[in-house]
């Protein structure tokens, strides 16, 4: 009987230390795609209005090290939203988990110089 309630409690804790490992890998990923957004976002920041990398159209790189746990890839999509105003749609995928991605806007203005 002792037995069968200690296999019956192994089993649970078994259950909870593997969704806590899948719970943290999500987390960690999140994390990552996060970084590299928020360091691309901030690249885009530095840039005068004028620049030639703020022109409209559809662009890509690969951003991360070499190692395959931080390569992404970096999908924007820049418009002119008419005087002195542009839209920049920016998506980060992880290369190890393409059907996950994150997405953010950023609106400059050259009015305000940002």
């Amino acid at each position: 009987m002792t037995m069968a309630i200690v296999s019956f409690l192994l089993t649970g804790m078994a259950e909870l230390v593997l969704r806590s490992v899948q719970a943290k890998t999500t987390a960690d990923e999140h994390f990552q795609r996060t970084g590299l957004l928020a360091s691309k976002l901030e690249n885009f920041k530095a840039l005068p209005y004028e620049s030639g990398d703020l022109q409209a159209g559809e662009y890509q790189e690969e951003i991360g090290d070499d190692s395959p746990q931080t390569s992404a890839l970096a999908e924007w999509r820049i418009e002119d939203r008419g005087l002195n105003s542009k839209r920049i749609d920016l998506r980060i995928t992880l290369e190890k988990r393409p059907d996950r991605s994150l997405r953010a806007v950023l609106l400059v203005s050259g009015f305000l110089g940002f």
